[in-house]
């Protein structure tokens, strides 16, 4: 049996009063054109085939298409709201079976922790090209650390201008800013330096060879070096949240049986880890020359944020709480630590 679907000819603000002519009766058996089950409803109870047809007036695809945008609009944002206000409701919501309403916790962490990289990715290169470009502004004998940090502070003697303190403390910050920057690439042109002279000598080993061209490339392509470790580093917490929700499972085992509640709860932590840094890396961006980096405040919601989930979502008294989260803090931090110097080793060889 074929789908027959009747449908609205008028104007499109019609259809969404008269979403029943779309489809077919719900009383209508309906053989399903992928399995070719027989059933009754919207949805192959085999193979979970939808019965919408595509083959159809432009206009019905327009209306389903808005509706399923407002649809994922509207679980984003309640989403967002959700865990950012709620600590712990998200994840407790969704073991208990409220989740229409919510994105699904694999599908938010896929996109915001993408938009994290994604972000870090060009606030990085940023960075990069600014520091390359003050370094191209140095001569080869002011390149010295000494010598920038003179002209620095001589620009700053011979200035006779009246101006307030706020002024000054900005020009010193500045200063101390370029100080900083003029030392990292005096440091960086002598380890560049010493990894020529060392590839020179030759009688390496092959991997020894790679490392230390890869080093070197390292030096002369940060960013493309960059790219590569941000990518490693992404796909890396693949196997971090696996193993924070083991150490999770051992702690409230009690309270959470089965391994795939403690799962959801560290997917979801990270998603929202990621969302805070996010929130940040964008007031970064929007205001880059600012003096004092108050968004990085913002640091201190994590801590706050994941204690507060925890009590939520497991329920346990306060002390328990603070305990279970300085272990495993300590336990998450070492771990991190860890994973960063394998991420970065794994970049420099490959």
């Amino acid at each position: 049996m074929g789908w027959k679907i009747s449908y609205d000819k008028s104007a499109l603000s019609k259809l969404w009063k008269n979403k029943d002519k779309v489809e077919k009766s719900m009383d209508q058996v309906i053989t399903c054109q992928n399995c070719e089950t027989e059933f009754k409803g919207r949805y192959c109870p085999y193979c979970g085939q939808s019965i919408k047809e595509f083959d159809r007036p432009f206009s019905i695809l327009i209306y389903d298409f808005m509706g399923t945008l407002f649809a994922f609009d509207a679980r984003f944002f309640r989403t967002i709201k959700t865990v950012l206000l709620n600590p712990g409701r998200f994840s407790t919501d969704y073991m208990n079976g409220k989740r229409a309403r919510y994105m699904k916790p694999f599908q938010f962490y896929v996109f915001v922790s993408f938009m994290f990289f994604l972000l870090l990715s060009i606030q990085t290169n940023r960075l990069i090209e600014r520091n390359i470009k003050l370094a191209e502004g140095f001569t080869s004998d002011s390149l010295t650390t000494d010598s920038l940090i003179t002209s620095t502070d001589q620009t700053l003697l011979q200035m006779n201008w009246h101006i307030d303190s706020l002024v000054q403390d900005s020009l010193r910050i500045e200063s101390k800013g370029t100080k900083k920057k003029a030392r990292m690439i005096a440091s960086l042109s002598k380890v560049k330096s010493k990894i020529e002279k060392t590839l020179a000598k030759g009688g390496h080993t092959e991997g020894e060879e790679r490392i230390l061209q890869n080093a070197l490339k390292m030096l002369n392509y940060p960013d493309a070096f960059i790219s590569k470790l941000y990518k490693y580093l992404s796909w890396s917490f693949f196997l971090v949240m696996p193993i924070f929700a083991f150490w999770l499972w051992l702690f409230f085992r009690k309270k959470r049986k089965y391994y795939s509640a403690h799962f959801i709860y560290s997917l979801i932590l990270h998603a929202t880890i990621f969302l805070v840094f996010t929130l940040i890396l964008v007031i970064k961006m929007i205001f880059p020359d600012k003096s004092v980096n108050w968004e990085n405040y913002l640091y201190w919601l994590i801590p706050m944020y994941v204690w507060l989930g925890m009590k939520q979502y497991y329920g346990r008294s306060v002390l328990r709480t603070t305990f279970n989260f300085l272990f495993l803090g300590g336990v998450y931090t070492f771990s991190m630590f860890v994973t960063v110097i394998m991420v970065f080793l794994v970049s420099l060889y490959f």
